[in-house]
């Protein structure tokens, strides 16, 4: 009788075990924004007419700036913006973030956060 509460005992606590081990891998992978200082440009497509930039801080999951106060939604290589009808999605790319835009109302956009050090761009190759 006590062999069998051992094997039951053994049986739970691997299945306790297992379940824990396949919610734990079923957990979606999720990167966010390194937070820091980034120029935060737009240019129109296909031309890639230059539309704007701006100097924007990126901490606690906000973007903020002169003109950009919004939240940061993480996703599972990067991150994205919304903002009244227009979505901005960012991915990973050199010593920043790549992405684009997309409105309702206007024509899509190349999106561009260049990582700051000492209010300059790390590569100024990276800038453009």
């Amino acid at each position: 009788m006590q062999n069998v509460k051992k094997i039951i005992a053994g049986v739970v606590v691997a299945a306790a075990t297992a379940t824990g081990v396949s919610t734990m891998a079923a957990a979606p992978a999720q990167a966010q924004i390194d937070s820091g200082q980034y120029w935060y440009s737009l240019w129109k497509l296909p031309t890639y007419e230059f539309v704007s930039t701006e100097t924007v801080t990126i901490a606690n999951g906000w973007v903020r700036g002169k003109f950009t106060n919004l939240p940061i939604h993480p996703t599972r290589n990067g991150g994205y913006i919304d903002d009244f009808g227009t979505r901005t999605t960012f991915w990973r790319a050199g010593d920043g973030y790549t992405g684009r835009r997309d409105s309702l109302f206007a024509a899509p956009m190349q999106a561009r956060l260049t990582a700051l050090r000492n209010g300059k761009p790390r590569s100024w190759a990276s800038a453009w």
